[in-house]
């Protein structure tokens, strides 16, 4: 008919292209909320059976110290113990040398992470840690051969002096460590290269041994501790370890860790080594040593500091913890047993 206008494709029966498109775009955002909606959901549900299962996994380990004396030693033991889905990767650690003993326990599945511990076993939403150190506060001060607690070290020319437990300081390394263990030059070095610093172990010497931390042959531990000098001077400051086995025989060459090179007066320094207990190992040496550059930089009144010694499995440094930590809790008498906490 003449005269009359056409209408565009896109406008005859049906849905306009315009109209199409807004459709598809509503479509879309309620799909991304159901998805979202659906998310939310199953990691609520998987969120709900890995604290069911960890809960249970709990009152196991419990029966089975009950009836063995000891926690699973390693995580091989532990899976024939445990039935877990396959998809929950587990991280275990236990000290049955301690009295009671302590575990550590965590489940994760994706970016899900919970534990369980012998100083709780109510399941936690985040992995815990255990800190093997059984004086980590520098508490107790044992001189003689085999005692328990920190000693002091003299090497090589290194002069003499006392030894003494600082409590109640405000000067700690970090909040909350108020307890230091010091050493105090009445005797100037005599020569040699001036190695002093501390043994925060049960052993005697770098010598024969039986008497150190205990080990596994095959596991991996972190080790790190504070230490401080009343005076500026370079040398070279590390952790340094001596592994020993059944005889107290030494066992392959001592580990040293990376040296600090150069301290600050009245600076805490915090050193730290990751190492592999080797074959035949079954207690290990723990020194944080220095070796001052000249010897003659030790004179009579100056003094070394070292507290916060903490013992991990694996090769993660943690930050500083122990029962004494948010969150944390010793796992026997304060200050003179391991603790297990959430990482800080």
């Amino acid at each position: 008919m003449a005269g009359r206008r056409r209408q565009p494709e896109s406008q005859r029966g049906g849905f306009t292209l315009v109209e199409l498109l807004i459709v598809i775009v509503v479509i879309a955002i309620l799909a991304a909320i159901s998805v979202v909606a659906y998310q939310g959901v199953a990691n609520n549900a998987q969120s709900a059976a890995l604290k069911a299962n960890l809960a249970q996994a709990a009152q196991k380990l419990e029966l089975y110290r009950v009836d063995n004396g000891a926690y699973p030693p390693d995580q091989a033991t532990l899976a024939t113990l445990l039935k877990l889905d396959p998809s929950t990767t587990l991280t275990y650690a236990a000290n049955n040398s301690t009295s009671p003993p302590t575990y550590c326990l965590t489940a994760a599945s994706g970016s899900l992470q919970f534990s369980v511990g012998s100083a709780n076993n109510t399941p936690r939403d985040n992995a815990c840690v255990v800190n093997l150190a059984d004086d980590p506060r520098a508490t107790q001060v044992a001189i003689a051969s085999g005692a328990s607690g920190w000693k002091p070290l003299w090497w090589g020319g290194g002069g003499a002096g006392t030894t003494t437990s600082v409590t109640g300081a405000a000067d700690g390394p970090i909040v909350g460590i108020s307890t230091y263990i010091r050493k105090t030059w009445t005797t100037a070095p005599t020569g040699g290269s001036g190695n002093t610093g501390f043994y925060n172990t049960t052993q005697n010497t770098a010598g024969t041994d039986t008497t150190g931390f205990p080990v596994a042959a095959g596991t991996t531990y972190t080790f790190s501790s504070y230490i401080r000098s009343s005076k500026t001077f370079s040398g070279a400051w590390a952790l340094r370890l001596y592994w020993h086995d059944t005889a107290g025989a030494l066992v392959g060459t001592a580990v040293l860790g990376t040296p600090i090179t150069s301290v600050s007066a009245g600076a805490w320094n915090r050193l730290s080594l990751t190492a592999t207990a080797p074959a035949g190992a079954v207690v290990v040496d723990i020194s944080s040593d220095c070796g001052s550059s000249p010897a003659s930089s030790w004179s009579v009144g100056d003094t070394l500091d070292g507290t916060g010694l903490m013992i991990t499995q694996g090769s993660t440094l943690y930050n500083y913890a122990d029962g004494n930590s948010p969150g944390w809790a010793w796992t026997g008498t304060p200050n003179a047993s391991t603790s297990i906490g959430p990482p800080l």
